[in-house]
């Protein structure tokens, strides 16, 4: 089984994700639409970092 990670969002970046993960999953292209969304999904990217560090080191 594997292990599991919690990983807690804003409501904001939940809605970021989920519709660049929609926007994928219909046209099977990672496309970014405008600096805001590109820059949450760099905040994105530092959380799952964090998270990702913070399960490691606790191993």
């Amino acid at each position: 089984m594997s292990k599991q990670v919690e990983l807690k969002l804003t409501e904001d970046e939940a809605w970021v994700l989920f519709e660049f993960v929609r926007r994928f999953s219909d046209s099977d292209k990672l496309d970014i639409e405008d600096q805001a969304e590109q820059r949450a999904l760099w905040n994105l990217c530092c959380t799952f970092g964090t998270t990702f560090h913070l399960a490691a080191s606790m191993r």
